[in-house]
């Protein structure tokens, strides 16, 4: 959702039922958690808006680690190369 679209009216009740409740089913799949996001921050609905962000965090979290599974490089090793790398430049 941005400023110009119009508002979405499932988005609209979800964001009604956290303030009348205090709860909403954020996890669901068919929730859209930016254009919540963007609505509850301009109606400055602080803590649905940090729900948001947690949310949306976790998603990004686990398509990360889903990405990485299925990659064909050994991002561990890489990542391990890594570190031996920044730790022996750090005690030269």
């Amino acid at each position: 959702m941005t400023k110009d679209s119009e508002l979405d009216p499932e988005t609209f009740l979800l964001m009604m039922e956290y303030l009348y409740t205090g709860h909403a089913p954020l996890d669901q799949d068919n929730v859209d958690l930016v254009s919540l996001l963007v609505l509850s921050d301009q109606y400055n609905v602080t803590r649905l808006s940090n729900l948001c962000e947690l949310y949306i965090t976790k998603l990004v979290d686990r398509k990360c680690v889903k990405n990485i599974e299925k990659a064909d490089i050994d991002v561990i090793g890489l990542l391990n190369v890594s570190n031996v790398s920044i730790q022996t430049i750090q005690h030269r």
